[in-house]
């Protein structure tokens, strides 16, 4: 959350525990000073936060065989554990790792958090692009996601494709508020943050890809100038986790709310 003290500016001037660490890890090779782009075709960053479907809407865009990538590809660890893997020895050349893995035709996509995208501003990384388009996916029911989200922490099954632990979570309703404030504090910054880069901007709604996947990838195509109306979705990778547990932790956590403003 926002406090008093912390203003958007100060906020968005600090940076997140990825760039903290990357900036350790590389130290001045953290960062691209180039004089023009590396690559041909815009970069399309897909915004999001933990549990809003992001995975669903990379699988679908990944489908179309147009565009690739929308991996989380810029966590610290992830970054550190490649390159070290591949010899790598610096962030732009850990970017042109990764585009030259996932891209098509030259043209890439990858998963970032509010707190990321302002890490590719701050160390030139969006400079390596001719223009940058910014994808934001979000859930209307931002306290199913928050429930996801506790019961993936707790049993460390983030998508349906892992094993996680055998545990059975358990409800805590402080530990969805906290993550429903994080989430909203995110879907608050990430419009702003896409602004201060200057490029397209567009919504996706996690409901609307269930939905309607063929009109929701067309409509991102058309924002991206890209045109996927040939593409017809097949099944997606992953498949869908929610269940009884979180009907129930909805329920519950709805029902303390409702409880604050009954009638004394």
């Amino acid at each position: 959350m926002l406090s008093e003290k912390h203003s958007i500016r100060d906020t968005l001037a600090q940076p997140g525990v990825h760039e903290k660490e990357i900036l350790h890890y590389f130290s001045s090779n953290a960062f691209f000073r180039g004089p023009e782009p590396v690559f041909e075709k815009p970069l399309t960053v897909m915004a999001f936060t933990n549990r809003c479907g992001s995975n669903l809407l990379a699988d679908y865009l990944n489908q179309t065989a147009k565009i690739g990538g929308f991996n989380e590809s810029l966590n610290h660890d992830t970054i550190r554990r490649t390159a070290e893997r591949e010899g790598i020895n610096s962030l732009p050349d850990y970017i042109s790792y990764v585009f030259g893995r996932f891209s098509k035709d030259g043209r890439f996509g990858i998963k970032a958090s509010w707190d990321q995208i302002t890490m590719l501003s701050r160390s030139g990384i969006l400079n390596m692009f001719p223009s940058v388009n910014i994808i934001h996916i979000k859930r209307s029911d931002v306290v199913s996601q928050a429930v996801s989200h506790w019961i993936a922490h707790q049993t460390r099954r983030w998508t349906s494709s892992q094993k996680g632990d055998a545990i059975t979570p358990s409800y805590d309703f402080k530990s969805i508020d906290k993550i429903i404030s994080s989430i909203n504090q995110a879907n608050s910054l990430i419009p702003l943050v896409s602004k201060t880069i200057g490029d397209s901007f567009t919504e996706a709604l996690y409901e609307d890809v269930v939905r309607d996947p063929y009109g929701c990838v067309n409509n991102i195509g058309k924002s991206i100038s890209l045109d996927l109306s040939d593409w017809s979705p097949n099944s997606p990778k992953i498949t869908r986790q929610a269940d009884s547990t979180n009907i129930m932790f909805c329920q519950n956590f709805i029902s303390e709310l409702r409880s604050v403003m009954v009638k004394l």
